[in-house]
């Protein structure tokens, strides 16, 4: 990489923030949207606060970002895209470099935008990230780009891409961690980030590939206690403290309480609490009363759902599968650890999440949960549908991305799953409890093979047949 001029400084360029106003798609002003509390125009600006010299936001009316009050330049064409936002920063500057970036944009680090500013050297006119096209926000424009950006906008052009290329601007590979930095377009991406936020710390480290170490950026799974409380007038017992990925933990909680029978269904639910680092559920009077057996004494790992439990002689459970005429083909059952797999959000950021998928028996995805243990994205699941008073779920199926352990097979009897689908392989104890309940159980599935190691009446091959030819 180029070594930056020592004449200039990056602290004395400012920050022009694309704040626009109403999003069709978004459905309101996403400067102002509020991730973690905070407007998401904050979360934007963040990462860039100690690099520049000020922040100014591109708004289409004065009292747009009042509440904030942040310095603004007007953008008079607001509904002709990001060029004009672009054209009203350069005029505003007058001389010299600045940023770019939009108020959606979540997940840069400095360290990132440090490495593109030391491409900008005189006599360029823009610099921005690029592999097969361009990345245009966030970039680094200078006002010499000026005279090129006003010709090109009144002949018609609308995109930054287009303008980075009328400019000649400096392109420079996209830097490691680039699928951490995120857009927020509608309010499903803000509800996914919001999600995503509890499950992903992003840290430097050093990547060594062939015998060379560089610094790069990368994201890893959260695992955190979580203490979990059952409580029914003055009686409280500890249900556990166990290792989580946050968020969902009242599903966890609940489909944990579930699975240890200390509730039956909401109706044994007064009220639950939960904070950020415990979840209290309150029993109504005639839920049975918390007892010693729900006690955990120690530690629960994140990998091990029985292993703290104050007893382990008591691992059979009564199963709640009903034995239906339910029959799904094979070739549908193939298909549905990919489908759970385009689910897995968290995972395709950090690689070190499991995940558990709640399915109908037509192949339709209905929930997908994730955490670093196994058996805390099944009790997720369960918990979630617990509370939405789906169990027991009868004719669906439970979709598992690892390896299947005999506590998942008994909480899959619990609310009542008659097929458990997963990527990897079950345990011994997996496959006997598995036969006990009544559930089917597939394990290495993926497009063209499985292995049916319990009840494969529930499935069908080709030609119709509920047992292979």
């Amino acid at each position: 990489m180029t070594t930056a001029n020592p004449q200039q400084s990056t602290s004395e360029w400012p920050l022009y923030v694309l704040a626009g106003g109403q999003s069709s798609r978004f459905g309101a002003d996403k400067a102002l949207a509020r991730l973690d509390d905070v407007p998401l125009i904050f979360h934007a600006i963040a990462p860039f606060q100690e690099i520049v010299s000020a922040t100014i936001a591109v708004v289409d009316r004065p009292d747009r970002l009042a509440p904030l009050r942040l310095p603004f330049v007007l953008d008079r064409q607001p509904l002709q895209g990001p060029t004009q936002g672009l054209l009203a920063a350069l005029r505003h500057r007058g001389h010299g470099w600045l940023w770019l970036a939009a108020c959606d944009q979540v997940g840069l680090h400095d360290a990132q935008l440090r490495e593109l500013a030391r491409e900008a050297l005189p006599g360029r006119r823009a610099v921005a990230w690029r592999d097969s096209r361009w990345q245009p926000l966030p970039s680094l424009w200078h006002t010499d780009a000026l005279p090129v950006v006003e010709a090109a906008i009144q002949s018609g052009t609308t995109s930054l891409w287009a303008l980075l290329d009328a400019v000649d601007a400096r392109a420079e590979p996209l830097p490691a961690g680039w699928p951490l930095v995120r857009r927020v377009n509608t309010q499903a991406d803000l509800a996914a980030l919001q999600r995503e936020r509890h499950v992903v710390r992003v840290r430097d480290v050093l990547q060594v590939r062939d015998g060379h170490g560089d610094s790069t950026l990368d994201a890893l799974a959260i695992e955190a206690p979580l203490q979990m409380q059952l409580r029914r007038g003055d009686l409280t017992r500890n249900l556990g403290i166990t290792l989580r990925t946050p968020g969902d933990d009242l599903a966890l909680t609940v489909g944990l309480a579930f699975s240890e029978a200390a509730i039956a269904g909401p109706g044994d639910l007064a009220h639950c609490e939960a904070l950020a680092e415990a979840v209290t559920l309150y029993l109504t009077d005639a839920a049975p009363a918390p007892v010693e057996e729900h006690q955990r004494v120690r530690l629960t790992s994140a990998a091990c759902g029985a292993c703290g439990k104050a007893e382990l002689d008591v691992l059979d459970v009564p199963s709640q599968v009903a034995s239906t005429e339910l029959r799904v083909p094979l070739a549908l059952l193939q298909t549905l650890p990919d489908a759970l797999r385009t689910r897995q959000v968290a995972f395709d950021l950090t690689g070190g999440l499991h995940a558990a998928g709640l399915f109908l028996a037509d192949g339709t995805l209905l929930d997908v949960r994730e955490d670093v243990g196994r058996h805390n994205a099944v009790d997720k699941l369960i918990g979630a549908a617990l509370l939405a008073g789906r169990l027991p779920l009868h004719g669906h199926i439970l979709v598992l991305s690892g390896r299947v352990a005999f506590e998942l097979v008994q909480k899959a009897a619990l609310a009542g799953l008659p097929v458990i689908v997963a990527v990897g392989a079950p345990s011994s104890l997996a496959v006997e409890v598995a036969e006990r309940a009544g559930i089917t159980l597939l394990g290495f599935v993926r497009p063209g093979r499985a292995n049916v190691y319990a009840h494969p009446e529930r499935v069908v091959f080709e030609g119709g047949a509920t047992r292979a030819p």
